[in-house]
């Protein structure tokens, strides 16, 4: 992140709970590392007047390590300075501590220790009490581990800002590569692609031409490929979706080199040549849920018959005229319609199947469709009418 008076970069591991963050204006600079999974945080701070490092422990417990031009002062986690500028703190070596012949008086700097503290004219380290030796000790291995934490804090700042820098790097490149694929109003040549707004040619060469979106990622291809007449030599693919044509003024026309065509007009789906499927008695047209309103023919259609083609043939059983008599003819208007037809109500029909005894399999004239619906085929009642008529000849012909 950078604005015109701050520079910021941040790096988290959600994973394991760290954070580092990086952060310069034109007074100081700051770096500071979070371990909230351990309750932990360390902290640098430069600025032209002090360096400062802080170390943050469980409990709010906080060791300062600061340099200033006055000197060096280390404050423990317990809040006591062991360090400050140029001397040790009084506290941690008090002047019935100090033995003599130890300290000179030309190795005593002024303001530190005054004449009226000491009594003799020299002090050893090894006359000191054990509690003070102990005290300097400490405040020594305290100023050690400050300068070791804030040496780390500083690795870790650098690593962050690393990081950061990487991240940067990354996210150019990925802008740098979308803005390759967005044409910019200027052609441009390389050895990967021609990016201009218009190209033309009189020749296309390639076995696939791949089709890219904006972001540079294939959606789609144009296969270029030597074929048969049967086949084909030019395909368009869509990997992720599916294709769409549009005209937005005018008809869509495709044509083969057999003059037959498919004409999407103001009218509907227009075509020359035979409409068939491509498996013999393997497909419907429409569906029992999506039903064409009407059928126009020249002549009546032709449904195959060949005794070739059939099996179990047999004599009609009386329970199909049973049934037939216990239909009623109806007329009726089909609701949304004006017109009146004449025909029978698919219930009735089902229900003088189950009187005659006949089962849906011995009677396909009648089924339920996938939106639940009864329907009829009519042409299944005219062999059924026939064997009626029949049925009344032979009456009659006793009657005479």
């Amino acid at each position: 992140e950078q604005t015109a008076a701050q520079i910021r970069s941040e790096v988290n591991d959600v994973k394991n709970n760290l954070s580092s963050s990086i952060e310069q204006t034109a007074a100081q600079i700051r770096s500071e590392v979070n371990d909230v999974k351990n309750n932990l945080s360390s902290s640098i701070e430069q600025t032209a007047s002090e360096i400062r490092a802080e170390i943050t422990g469980p409990e709010g417990s906080l060791t300062i390590l600061a340099n200033t031009i006055d000197g060096l002062t280390v404050t423990d986690r317990d809040g006591t300075v062991r360090i400050k500028g140029g001397s040790i703190e009084a506290g941690s070596i008090t002047s019935s501590q100090i033995a003599s012949k130890a300290i000179t008086a030309d190795n005593i700097a002024s303001g530190a220790i005054t004449s009226d503290k000491i009594s003799a004219n020299s002090i050893t380290v090894g006359k000191l009490s054990t509690t003070v030796q102990n005290n300097i000790s400490s405040a020594q291995t305290t100023a050690s581990n400050a300068a070791n934490a804030a040496s780390s804090a500083q690795s870790t700042a650098n690593s962050a800002y690393n990081l950061a820098s990487s991240a940067s790097s990354t996210a150019s490149s990925v802008n740098s590569r979308v803005a390759g694929w967005t044409y910019s109003g200027t052609t441009n040549i390389n050895g990967s692609k021609i990016q201009a707004g218009t190209v033309t040619a009189g020749t296309l060469q390639g076995g696939v031409v791949d089709l890219l979106n904006e972001s540079g990622n294939k959606q789609g291809e144009l296969t270029i490929r030597t074929a048969a007449s049967t086949g084909y030599c030019v395909g368009m693919t869509g990997i992720n979706a599916g294709l769409r044509f549009i005209a937005q003024k005018g008809y869509i026309y495709l044509q083969n080199g057999y003059s037959m065509y498919l004409q999407m007009d103001d009218v509907g789906l227009r075509c020359r040549g035979h409409v068939h499927p491509d498996n013999n008695g393997g497909w419907d047209l429409g569906r029992s849920n999506l039903k064409f309103r009407s059928i126009y023919l020249t002549n009546q259609p032709w449904a195959s018959s060949d005794e070739r083609l059939k099996e179990d043939i047999r004599m009609m059983d009386a329970r199909y005229i049973t049934m037939l008599d216990s239909i009623d003819p109806v007329s009726f208007r089909l609701k949304g319609e004006g017109k009146t037809h004449c025909g029978f109500v698919a219930q009735d029909v089902k229900a003088a199947m189950d009187y005659a005894g006949l089962t849906e399999s011995e009677f396909d004239g009648w089924g339920v469709g996938a939106d639940g619906y009864q329907m009829l085929r009519y042409t299944e009642f005219i062999p059924i009418l026939l064997a009626k008529i029949r049925q009344l000849e032979c009456r009659l012909e006793a009657i005479a």
